[in-house]
């Protein structure tokens, strides 16, 4: 048993079908991802009283981003 379990070709089968499943994990969701929306598409409706400071910031600076544009 253990003679199988070290020979070449069951040792090739196992490194092959790990590197075929790390291919997977890795290509598969490139291929398969779905666009993301563009952020600045996207505007806050809610009156500005009601948005935390760390929301008003990121507001405030992709404003200064959109506007160098």
């Amino acid at each position: 048993m253990i003679d199988i379990l070290l020979s070449d070709p069951f040792m090739a089968g196992i490194i092959c079908a790990i590197v075929g499943l790390l291919i997977l994990v890795t290509v598969v969701p490139m291929f398969t991802r779905r666009h993301q929306y563009d952020n600045r598409q996207w505007r806050v409706i809610e009156p500005p009283e009601l948005l935390t400071e760390v929301t008003a910031r990121r507001i405030g600076k992709a404003n200064q981003i959109e506007s160098k544009d």
